[in-house]
């Protein structure tokens, strides 16, 4: 058992290494192109008792609109099959990534309208980006947010579902 447990300890170090190194590329990159406004931005809502860190945040061109980017990386089949999608299924952001992001937007709300899903794969040349955006609903009785990736809207929750986690 130990030798796995010291396996599993030098894949999360090298995939932790991964992201960081692309993290650093990508806002490297932000900035050479003019658009980078922020990374490892920190933040906590006494609200809901959340902290939080975005890794990235952007001035979107043409307009400078700002967009909240985090990035993942993903390796495997089945990651690779569920994120990137095939010809039976629509590939789909990891469930805990999306509730992180969407949690971000709930949290800026009233500066960002919408953020981005950054995937890469770290055993190929293959990526996938989702953009997420909430949208405020209100029925007779209460106000939610509907929450979108790319151009369809979840059904699984919304933001109040996940809300009421911390509420209990």
């Amino acid at each position: 058992a130990r030798g796995a447990e010291a396996r599993a300890g030098r894949h999360l170090q090298w995939s932790a290494l991964h992201g960081s190194a692309l993290e650093d590329m990508l806002t490297t990159a932000c900035k050479e192109m003019g658009i980078w406004v922020a990374d490892q931005v920190k933040f906590y809502n006494e609200e809901i008792n959340l902290s939080g860190k975005l890794d990235l945040v952007i001035a979107e061109p043409p307009d400078g609109e700002l967009v909240i980017t985090e990035i993942k990386t993903f390796y495997a089949y089945y990651a690779t099959k569920h994120i990137l999608g095939n010809k039976r299924q629509r590939g789909r952001p990891k469930p805990n990534h999306l509730l992180q992001l969407v949690l971000y937007l709930w949290h800026f709300r009233d500066k960002i309208r919408y953020g981005r899903l950054l995937y890469f794969a770290r055993d190929s040349n293959k990526h996938k980006e989702f953009k997420v955006w909430l949208k405020e609903e209100n029925s007779d009785t209460t106000a939610d947010w509907a929450i979108y990736v790319d151009s369809q809207r979840v059904t699984d929750f919304t933001v109040n579902d996940i809300l009421k986690r911390f509420g209990d």
